[in-house]
């Protein structure tokens, strides 16, 4: 396998962000979040990646990228492994590729 590919639709959880290197490169970064609902034992629970893009339009777009915002985009993924403080091991998602359609908080799709 050379490499995984992922393409999503979902809701931004927060507002997305320009990031700037130490050696002066920018990229956008933002949590995507697909399904929010409360567990059995009542803990709320969401299921959420990271999306990271070096596409300079995406970039200029970043004032539409607000939470609640709706966004479909594709790219590859990977995953960054951690451990809880409880000691369970998770998989934290990201996805590094470009974003093709921007829906507004409030839009019907």
């Amino acid at each position: 396998m050379r490499h995984l590919w992922a393409r999503g639709f979902g809701r931004l959880h927060s507002d997305a962000e320009i990031i700037t290197t130490d050696d002066g490169k920018q990229f956008l970064i933002a949590v995507v979040e697909f399904e929010s609902r409360t567990l059995t034992n009542g803990k709320p629970y969401a299921q959420r990646v990271q999306f990271r893009s070096f596409d300079p339009d995406d970039m200029d777009a970043v004032n539409l990228l607000v939470e609640g915002t709706h966004v479909m985009f594709d790219g590859d993924c990977d995953a960054v492994a951690d451990k809880s403080s409880t000691g369970w091991w998770y998989a934290n998602p990201r996805i590094t590729g470009r974003i093709h359609e921007i829906l507004p908080s409030g839009h019907e799709y």
